[in-house]
């Protein structure tokens, strides 16, 4: 038989003799099993329009709410776009929420609507999750985890007495990108071309407190179909997990993204998709 790429099933119905696929083009293809492997919504320019989602349906399975995974946030602050591309290597944020608290770490990309970087794909199941409940997200992010706010103040000590003479924009190099600074030392209060001998105590504990504890609003993920993953699919109450075979229907099978279930960036959904595969596959051949 030979099936062009181009050629969809629009619909599948089982009767006394198997499985019919029914295609755009009209033709039937009867089979003994079936195996749904379209997909999610993510990319839908590759053919992950969801179609597989509508004939699960159709067959009577549950499809869970459909959410963007591995995916950039949008913030409220339209400055971000000033340090698109910059990264804040190895920084850390603690969220709180209406049902508890959140730890992020990991390195963070600046983008021109928002947020990105292992930190937030890495949590955005998280994130989404929030959102939904909250409807925003304070987000304040640690700079330098890796020092105490009694550190820095020693820090900021030493520069005052050794590097007297030092602007403070030139010493903030020592602790951010140069893209920056400008915008975080406005943000402090504090003027760049002031001395460090002149840094009072005020303007040094604002500069700390602020490295500690960046604020920053995300109001809500980009699109799905810019997601890496859909989290989200068909029902596992639905299928035999330790087979991939429907409950409802003998024979027919699902793998993949399609079903519920996302994780973090790192080959998860990968494995996902190739362990649900083995398993639908090792079900119809054994």
């Amino acid at each position: 038989m030979n099936i062009k790429y181009s050629t969809r099933v629009v619909s599948v119905h089982q009767d006394s003799q198997g499985f019919r696929l029914n295609l755009d083009h009209g033709e039937d293809i009867l089979a003994k099993h079936v195996v749904l492997a379209t997909g999610g919504v993510s990319y839908s320019a590759t053919g992950s329009d969801g179609e597989g989602h509508k004939i699960a349906e159709e067959t009577g399975h549950k499809v869970t709410s459909l959410e963007p995974g591995i995916v950039p946030v949008l913030t409220h602050e339209f400055w971000v776009r000033e340090l698109s591309g910059l990264q804040l290597e190895s920084a850390a944020a603690v969220i709180k929420h209406s049902k508890g608290k959140v730890k992020l770490e990991g390195d963070l990309l600046f983008t021109h609507q928002g947020l990105s970087g292992p930190m937030i794909l890495n949590n955005s199941s998280k994130l989404v999750e929030i959102l939904r409940k909250d409807g925003r997200i304070l987000l304040n992010i640690d700079i330098h985890p890796e020092k105490t706010v009694d550190q820095l103040s020693d820090e900021f000590l030493t520069a005052r007495e050794e590097h007297g003479k030092v602007d403070l924009g030139n010493h903030m190099k020592l602790k951010l990108p140069n893209r920056m600074i400008p915008l975080f030392l406005e943000m402090a209060g504090a003027d760049p071309k002031l001395k460090m001998n002149q840094l009072g105590k005020k303007g040094r504990n604002n500069i700390i407190n602020l490295l500690k504890s960046f604020p920053l609003t995300v109001t809500g993920t980009s699109s799905i179909d810019k997601a890496m993953v859909t989290c989200g699919g068909v029902s596992s109450k639905d299928f035999d997990p330790t087979t991939m075979e429907s409950k409802i229907h003998e024979g027919l099978f699902f793998a993949g993204e399609l079903v519920d279930g996302c994780g973090p960036s790192g080959g998860y959904n990968l494995q996902q998709a190739f362990s649900t595969g083995h398993l639908a596959g090792s079900k119809i051949n054994g």
